[in-house]
This record gives C-alpha cells, structure tokens and sequence, in this order.
C-alpha cells in the first residue's frame, strides 16, 4: 500500500472551484466539517493521505494538502472567505491580474513570476510527513491560466517528485456554457502540455454533465456548480479505493487506480459519468449485488457514459458509497461476477439504492474530442486570427504548429485502436 500523501492542486478559477468542490464533498466522506476543518470524532478512512492534522484531541484541525493557483486573484479571495477555517491561506498563489485568456502569458509571464511561490508551498508540503506521492490536477483547458500555469506546474512537480503520478481532471471548452475566443488555442496547448507529463487525464465536456445533470439527477436549471459538484463526485467514487480500505481489500494507491484507466502511457485520457443507482433498480428490481449491477451496466446502461461507443481500452466501475468496498477482478470459477480483463469494479457488496455508480471508459472515441478541438484550432490558424496575441507574447508559429501536430497525431492514435 502507498504510504505517500496526495497533493491536490486548483490551477485557474475553474479548477480552484472544481477542487473546492471537491475538498467539500471529500471532507463530508471522511466525516471531516467542511466549514470548520474539525471533526466530532475521529475522521474516517486513510484521510492521512489527503489532510494534516494540526493540534491535538478536541483542538485538532484538518488541513487539505492542496495548492491553489491562478493569475487572477479574485477567485482566490472568494474561495478564501468561503472555507476560512479550512484551509490554509498561505497554500494560494496567486498574480495580480488575469491572464486574459492567453497560455502563452500564463505559462511565460505569470507563471515565471509566481514561480519562487508555488516552490515556497511545495518545499512546506514535502516537508510534511508523509510526503506527496502522487498528484491530482484539477484546470480549465479553455482558460489561460487553467491551461497555461498548469503547463508550468507540471514541469516543477516533475522536478519535486519525478516518478510521482500525475492525474488532472479538466473541463474542454464548450460553446454552450463560455465563448472566449482564444480557447481553442488554449485547449490544444494545455493538452498538449499535459500529455508531456501527466499518467492520467480525466476530460469533461460542460454541456455533457450539463446533460447528464438534467437528464439523470432530475435538476431543473443545472449550472456550472453543479457541474463542479458531478465531476467532483466521479473523482470521490474512483478515489474511493485508495481513500478506504474493504472488507477483504487493502487500500491501493493512485498508481494502481491511474494504471487501471490508462494501461498504456500512449493513451492516457479517459472520460466519464455518475448516475444514480436507483435509475438501474428502477428498469430491473431484482438487481442487487455488485455482479448483477456490472451486468446492466455494461449490457444496456453504457450508453450512459461518454465514448463508451469506441473500442474500449479499459473500464472503471466505481459506487460513491464506501461502506463494504471490495475489489472484483476477473473470476474464472464465478461466471456470473466474471468481469473483463480490461475491467475493474469497485463497488459495494450490495450498494445502497441511494449510492451513485459512476463510470470511467478509456476508448477511442476520445480522438473525437481531440480531432474537434483541433479543427476549432484550425478555423483560427488557418486565419492567423488572434495569433498576434501569442506571438507577442513569445510564442513562435513553430512552436504553435508543433503543439498542434502533438495533439493532432494523438487524435490519430486513438482513432487507429
């Protein structure tokens, strides 16, 4: 088992609110208040791997190892005043003025001025027992900042720990929920600039959860906190695992999770969905048991789930709920909770109807999602439109042009599976 903690990061007003959400829904799992960072008894689980307990019985605080980043701070200052007690105001960096929705003055403006900051938390962090091991990244892909400073931050993470994974969960820029203009640009770049490093990429689409949010949880208006609420709810069940320990299974380490999703280093990113368990129970009563979920899931409700129409490389099962969690592989001797070789569940012996069952699919229909992106990118290009933006900001159209042909020869592999 993984002994290392994990360092979680909010890179750009997205991501800070997305791994805002998070910690929030993460410190109800552990039994920790959100609004105080003190728990009525002692919290739940392995929360070692994701907090640090500062004092002693009664007085004890429960610290996120995080690290938010952005160039703007008045999203910062927001989330500051929202979780006041719970967490530690030294772990923001942030610059004095946006970005203005450009990578390049992100990653070579902002970012080298903010530079001696992020080092200053990290050497804190690391200094911490126990250090980070594994990092989750959460960023906008549209924005400069979501797209540039994480482009950065990965490079100095590299230089902390090099053998450490590195999993991000970012949102693609949609046209129905934001418009700037540069994202494409942006996109490809910050695509680009993760695949150099990261061992996971989780992507969503917003007008996809903004679906799924309508269409399954039942909300009326969805927006884009609920949005940050579903994706941090798939994070919550994947990391279920890692977070608890089964009745028959260790807790296992981002590492095992991440190799799961992502068994070649070729193919990293994989998407998802979480849906209530009661919209399965509703179509077959007799379901119950973990087997009998995995059977409709995987015959009549994958659908559900984003690019789970191309060849699958691999699929993840995961309930929200942890009480009873186990881990089924592949059974030779039980046909009827046989699974995949390229499968892993991680469910409850007999999930509460009231859980949630969320599902990750690493498929060749993600090189869709890159091939669209990349064809926005070119509407732009092609033009020259809004290129003056980057090169005048050091960017050069070779190095724009590689980066684009990094992200377009990925969409190429992925549809070749």
């Amino acid at each position: 088992m993984d002994e290392g903690s994990i360092l979680v990061t909010g890179v750009g007003q997205a991501g800070s609110q997305m791994a805002a959400a998070f910690w929030a829904q993460l410190c109800r799992d552990h039994q920790i208040i959100p609004e105080t960072g003190r728990s009525d008894a002692e919290p739940t689980g392995h929360w070692q791997k994701l907090f640090t307990a500062v004092g002693t019985g009664s007085e004890t605080h429960y610290v996120p190892r995080c690290l938010f980043l952005d160039s703007d701070p008045r999203a910062a200052d927001d989330l500051k005043r929202t979780w006041s007690e719970l967490f530690n105001p030294a772990n923001f960096v942030t610059g004095v003025e946006s970005s203005g929705n450009n990578f390049a003055v992100a990653v070579r403006e902002v970012g080298d001025r903010l530079n001696s900051d992020i080092r200053a938390v990290l050497d804190r962090e690391f200094q911490k027992t126990p250090a980070p091991t594994a990092f989750i990244v959460f960023q906008g892909y549209g924005g400069g900042s979501g797209s540039g400073l994480a482009a950065g931050l990965f490079e100095i993470l590299k230089d902390y720990a090099p053998a450490a994974p590195i999993m991000t969960v970012g949102v693609l820029p949609s046209t129905s929920v934001s418009s700037p203009v540069t994202e494409p640009y942006n996109a490809v770049f910050g695509i680009e600039a993760a695949l150099k490093h990261i061992s996971l990429g989780l992507v969503f689409h917003n007008d996809i959860l903004l679906q799924l949010a309508a269409s399954h949880w039942e909300i009326e208006h969805p927006s884009i906190p609920h949005i940050n609420k579903l994706i941090a709810d798939i994070v919550l069940a994947m990391t279920g695992s890692i977070r608890f320990s089964g009745d028959e299974n260790p807790a296992n380490s981002l590492a095992d999770v991440i190799h799961d999703l992502a068994p070649h280093p070729d193919f990293p990113l994989a998407t998802g969905a979480i849906f209530p368990l009661q919209s399965i129970l509703r179509k077959n009563a007799s379901v119950r048991t973990s087997g009998q979920i995995l059977n409709q899931v995987l015959e009549k409700n994958l659908d559900l789930c984003p690019c789970a129409d191309g060849k699958i490389l691999s699929l993840g099962i995961y309930g929200k709920n942890r009480a009873g969690l186990q881990v089924l592989r592949k059974n030779e001797k039980d046909n009827e909770t046989a699974i995949p070789h390229f499968a892993r569940v991680h469910l409850s012996t007999e999930p509460s109807p009231h859980s949630a069952i969320c599902v990750l699919v690493n498929s060749s229909s993600i090189g869709s999602w890159l091939q669209e992106l990349c064809e926005r990118f070119d509407q732009l290009w092609s033009r020259r439109a809004f290129a003056n933006w980057y090169l005048e900001a050091e960017m050069t159209e070779y190095d724009i042009e590689t980066r684009r042909r990094e992200v377009g020869f990925r969409a190429e592999r992925y549809q070749d599976i």
